[in-house]
């Protein structure tokens, strides 16, 4: 919070002016506050005072959770609005699905196939990252028009849906006789977890309008499980066998957060925390990944005088 700085003296004692007002005879004749004072000093108007952000009541505050509608939304500063506080909270990485194999006979030291067969492998998905976080506080101007959408961050599963989810997960039979169906170096992947970011913009084509832009990446998706087929035999009595390696490249990492104030766009408080948003969904102990228990989220609370 900014100090005040315009003075009045009072019972011997300068005093700052913490919500000033002024007469105004326009119109109905009425006392009006006002949120800048300026004074002339030598040949310039200069600022000598602009109410705080927590001086003015809490007028609106909402949070917008819904990714299928509300979190791709536009908002006008309305009359009376002077200061925004906006708290976005990043989605999680959905986290990777399951790749597997069947049954089936391994290659050892001899040429042949093994006798048994043995349990299918299976290499698991990863964890999803958290989403990062970001909060702002400042100062906008009626009129201007505010906008917070998801967007499918790059990178992520071209089918990827919003908000994220979890990657499917994959099988593949052997074929124990016959032919093989396995080449050598094949790789069964399970799907990569998805994931997506919030972005928050204003306008900036007109002047005297707040200009504000505030990027909360979400954590990225946990990699599917990778199984590769290193190496293959075969029997004369028909039996086929294969050898597959187990890999992983990760869990997701967590999101990032980006706040750029431009335009003489002044702010109260900006912060920002690496993964401080939604967590990410935890490894599937089967079958495909898992989406986020929870989606991102954007609050917006409004500060000013209601008109």
């Amino acid at each position: 919070m900014a100090a005040e700085t315009l003075s009045v003296r009072k019972d011997g004692a300068w005093k700052p002016v913490i919500n000033p007002w002024v007469y105004d005879t326009s119109g109905i004749a009425a006392w009006k506050r006002i949120h800048k004072v300026h004074v002339r000093s030598g040949n310039a108007w200069k600022l000598a005072h602009k109410t705080n952000y927590d001086d003015y009541p809490l007028l609106h505050n909402n949070t917008y959770n819904d990714p299928g509608s509300q979190l791709s939304r536009s908002i006008t500063v309305g009359a009376g609005i002077h200061y925004w506080e906006v708290i976005i909270i990043g989605h999680g990485g959905g986290s990777g699905g399951i790749a597997s194999v069947s049954n089936h006979y391994t290659c050892g030291g001899s040429p042949s196939p093994s006798d048994n067969l043995i349990t299918g492998d299976i290499s698991g998905g990863r964890w999803g990252g958290a989403g990062g976080y970001a909060r702002a506080i400042f100062e906008v101007q009626q009129g201007s028009v505010m906008t917070f959408h998801n967007a499918v961050q790059s990178g992520a599963p071209a089918n990827e849906s919003l908000p994220p989810t979890g990657g499917a997960a994959f099988h593949r039979n052997t074929t124990n006789s016959g032919s093989y169906n396995f080449s050598l170096n094949e790789v069964v992947k399970g799907g990569d977890g998805g994931a997506s970011n919030i972005i928050f913009r204003t306008d900036t084509g007109y002047p005297h309008k707040t200009a504000i832009a505030i990027d909360v990446n979400g954590g990225t998706g946990g990699s599917g499980g990778y199984i590769t087929c290193t190496s293959r035999c075969y029997s004369f009595t028909d039996r086929r066998g294969y050898n597959f390696s187990l890999s992983n490249t990760g869990g997701g990492t967590s999101g990032t957060a980006s706040i750029v104030l431009s335009g003489g766009t002044t702010s109260e408080l900006q912060t920002t925390t690496t993964g401080g948003g939604v967590a990410g969904a935890d490894a599937p102990s089967s079958g495909a990944g898992l989406a986020p228990l929870s989606y991102g989220s954007v609050q917006i609370k409004q500060y000013g005088i209601s008109t």
